[in-house]
């Protein structure tokens, strides 16, 4: 190999190392972003659900409800914020909007599961009692072990579904055509 097909070689190289390092660059700042997003999907839906449950609704459907403005919230967000989606006309919302559903529908499940898991098999509360009694000598006396052990549960399960939800929604619901695909 001669100077000149070296220098091509290296420029070439140095090419794809900044394309890679541009797309990892991207994706993080999706991912900063994307969390964003999440916060408010979580202040909504909570919000929605709090406020059905105050006028007497059944926890079930008030859940189901903030989780479904939630989605609303999300799918529009990451559309205009996160992944910035280009318009696709009717049908192009639809067929994102029902991925972006799907995705968030399936860790929804998943964050139930996780739950079921944290606090009815491993007894995750069980453990919250030097944390309980601390809450209670500084004055929060309604920081006992299950309050506690069900809000740890929750927030574990968030280390698993962001980063799910984040994947999924990148590559499979707000999915770029590339050039080949068009």
């Amino acid at each position: 190999m001669n100077d000149r097909d070296s220098e091509i070689k290296l420029k070439e190289d140095c090419q794809e190392v900044a394309k890679v390092e541009s797309t990892h660059g991207k994706s993080f700042w999706q991912f900063i972003k994307f969390s964003i997003v999440g916060l408010s999907n979580t202040i909504i839906s909570q919000a929605v659900y709090t406020i059905l449950v105050y006028f007497k609704m059944h926890y079930a459907p008030a859940s189901f409800l903030g989780f479904f403005v939630s989605v609303i919230n999300a799918y529009y967000w990451n559309q205009k914020f996160v992944f910035k989606k280009p318009e696709g006309g009717l049908m192009g919302h639809l067929k994102t909007f029902s991925r972006t559903f799907t995705v968030y529908l399936g860790t929804y499940f998943l964050s139930l599961f996780l739950l079921f898991i944290w606090i009815d098999v491993i007894h995750i509360s069980n453990w919250m009692t030097p944390l309980a009694d601390l809450c209670h000598k500084i004055g929060f006396e309604s920081f006992n072990e299950k309050f506690l052990g069900d809000t740890i549960a929750a927030i574990l399960n968030i280390f698993v579904t962001v980063p799910i939800n984040f994947v999924m929604n990148k590559f499979w619901a707000f999915k770029e055509k590339r050039k080949q695909d068009l």
